[in-house]
């Protein structure tokens, strides 16, 4: 697992990295799946892979890539949501 505790401390890394702007939601978009892709291969806990999700919904939520997300996110709320996953970076 400490793979997968690496991967996650360069996620946060990245994300607050965005919230200075010097990422991008490609960068945070890489990330999750990576550690999604090890939080199952490992069997980490479920709530571990349910915040992973939800970083990925919501990445994806701003990013909208292809134009299908219903609700998709502003920049402005995706700040908001992303710094209350970091509380330390407020």
């Amino acid at each position: 697992m400490s793979q997968l505790n690496e991967e996650m401390h360069r996620l946060f890394e990245a994300a607050s990295r965005y919230l200075e702007g010097e990422s991008s939601v490609h960068e945070l978009n890489g990330l999750t799946s990576l550690c999604i892709e090890l939080a199952r291969s490992g069997k980490a806990s479920p709530k571990i892979i349910e915040v992973l999700e939800e970083w990925r919904g919501m990445i994806n939520r701003r990013w909208n890539e292809w134009g299908f997300e219903k609700f998709p996110l502003l920049e402005p709320e995706f700040r908001d949501w992303l710094r209350k996953q970091l509380p330390f970076s407020q």
